[in-house]
């Protein structure tokens, strides 16, 4: 169950191309979720996903939002055209129903979005002998977006009893007609901590695509995942070539 409202105000004119009107919108959010016990003694467990706990959980959010009118310039080649935002939560696109059927209108989405938000057990507010914290670590969430090319994504957890971040993710990818690049590190500070640095590529060339992708230890300095594939696409017929490897698995196919 969600509860929101929204303070927005617009800024500037539409133009004949590029950037138009900005609309910067404050929105407030109270969200309750509830899942009751269920004795799941008789459910065979496979592993902790087979497992459904309980939840009587309470989150506030705050989002700031910046959404823009785009449009394409009058040499771009014409193509079907859809209103977009973006997902706070998975940092994605999410296309809307609305289709525009020409290039010279504008597009709306989403160039940036930031959520900022705590959670409150509500259980262990009610149960006076828990030693559990009421609430969660402090979420901070940040989407940005250009109209061609770059994004990136940023959140953290930030725990305010000990005062320090408990994990945090960096990412930015370049997306090309034929170069694509993607970089993101992530951090948990756990014993022992983790970070990892992960990193893709695309090369599109016609008929002809290669990619490759990798993820690096940071704490322990050492590669611990990274694969490759070049593909060959024709009218009826194609060839795929990959290679990946891991610590002691080296395969190809």
């Amino acid at each position: 169950m969600d509860l929101n409202a929204r303070i927005s105000r617009v800024y500037g004119a539409d133009d004949q191309e590029g950037i138009g009107r900005i609309r910067h919108s404050i929105e407030p959010t109270v969200s309750y979720s509830y899942i009751p016990h269920v004795d799941q003694s008789a459910i065979p467990q496979f592993d902790a996903l087979d497992t459904v706990s309980s939840q009587n959980l309470a989150t506030v959010a705050l989002i700031n939002r910046l959404t823009v009118h785009y449009k394409e310039p009058k040499n771009t080649q014409a193509f079907a055209t859809k209103d977009t935002t973006a997902d706070v939560a998975t940092g994605q696109t999410v296309t809307s129903p609305a289709a525009l059927n020409s290039a010279t209108a504008f597009t709306t989405y989403d160039i940036a979005v930031f959520r900022l938000s705590q959670s409150y057990d509500l259980n262990v507010m009610r149960d006076e002998t828990s030693t559990s914290h009421t609430q969660s670590d402090v979420l901070g969430e940040l989407f940005l977006r250009t109209p061609k090319l770059f994004s990136a994504t940023a959140n953290a957890s930030y725990n305010p009893f000990d005062h320090s971040l408990s994990s945090h993710t960096l990412g930015a990818g370049l997306a090309g007609a034929v170069v694509s690049v993607n970089v993101s590190e992530t951090y948990t500070r756990a014993t022992p901590p983790t970070q990892y640095l992960i990193g893709g590529m695309g090369l599109n060339l016609g008929n002809w695509n290669l990619t490759g992708s990798g993820s690096r230890d940071m704490e322990n300095k050492k590669t611990s995942q990274e694969s490759y594939s070049l593909h060959y696409a024709a009218q009826c017929w194609g060839i795929n070539i990959t290679y990946s490897a891991v610590p002691g698995d080296y395969r190809t196919s």
